[in-house]
């Protein structure tokens, strides 16, 4: 369901742009803000794909508004469709050069409340859908369809920034990969990254579960303390011990980090997990050694 957030001051604005979308585009989900404020917050939580914004609001301009997502590289390809009583142009070409999709005057008039403006929101939810795909491509590992290595670079600085504390990160290498690929052929060694996967998004429920190389893995895991990751961590391990068969073992060393609140980065704290897996590594080789 694609999801439209009304960002305008007027109650009764919203209410007409809501009656006239719900008419035309019955299947969209509305969302509404009164204001300009905790703007970034809404579209990381509910993950919009459209927006209408009033540029003249009393308590941040909407100018801003646009500016500040437009320079999010997560946000900025969000369709904003910009709105104003003021039929200025100056105003008007001011926001499309910052990157508005489209636009309509105030007071809503009845042919553009009913015809026009659903028309803008639908063209540009298409336009939204065929940039997501790329978009999907761009984020995503191939193989496993998990999120990939730039996806958690840029959402380390997204937490850095929203500061949902407490914050933990869970970062792992698959054992015996290596060996997999050169005894089972790179079939089977990319049949045991899958399972992997599948087991590390199936235990991190809530988390944000990527392939951060080869055969690694990262799981980001906001207002999760460490405590809680640690036990993702045993129920990981357990579930590769009982899906091992074809005489493909399944194993993972797990290393783990939190941030609550202070000034070190997200970027310091994977670091800090990266060091507990490496901990976890050296012990399975030297279990290995001994038991191979």
């Amino acid at each position: 369901m694609e999801k439209v957030m009304i960002i305008d001051d007027s109650p009764i604005d919203r209410k007409m742009i809501k009656l006239a979308l719900k008419s035309k585009l019955p299947d969209i989900q509305l969302i509404e803000a009164d204001h300009g404020k905790n703007i970034e917050e809404i579209l990381y939580s509910q993950k919009v794909d459209v927006c209408i914004l009033d540029i003249m609001m009393p308590e941040r301009n909407g100018l801003e508004i646009l500016k500040e997502i437009k320079e999010k590289e997560r946000y900025r390809d969000i369709p904003i469709i910009v709105c104003s009583g003021l039929y200025d142009c100056d105003i008007l070409e001011k926001a499309l050069e910052l990157g508005a999709h489209d636009y309509f005057s105030k007071p809503l008039g009845k042919k553009e409340i009913s015809i026009s403006l659903p028309l803008k929101v639908k063209n540009a939810i298409e336009l939204m859908k065929w940039k997501e795909k790329i978009l999907y491509l761009s984020y995503h590992d191939v193989l496993t369809g998990l999120y990939n290595r730039r996806f958690v670079e840029e959402e380390l600085i997204q937490l850095d920034e929203l500061e949902k504390f407490p914050i933990s990160i869970i970062l792992g290498d698959v054992n015996g990969l290596k060996h997999t690929n050169d005894v089972f052929g790179h079939e089977a060694g990319d049949e045991m990254l899958k399972r992997i996967a599948h087991i590390l998004q199936k235990e991190c429920v809530n988390g944000r579960v990527a392939r951060y190389g080869g055969d690694e893995f990262v799981v980001l895991l906001p207002e999760t303390n460490i405590m809680e990751a640690k036990k993702m961590i045993e129920s990981i391990k357990d579930h590769c011990i009982t899906q091992t068969k074809d005489s493909v073992k399944l194993s993972i060393s797990l290393g783990c980090a939190m941030k609550s609140k202070g000034k070190k980065s997200m970027k310091r704290i994977l670091q800090e997990a990266e060091d507990m897996m490496y901990n976890d590594k050296l012990q399975y080789r030297q279990i290995y050694q001994t038991n191979p």
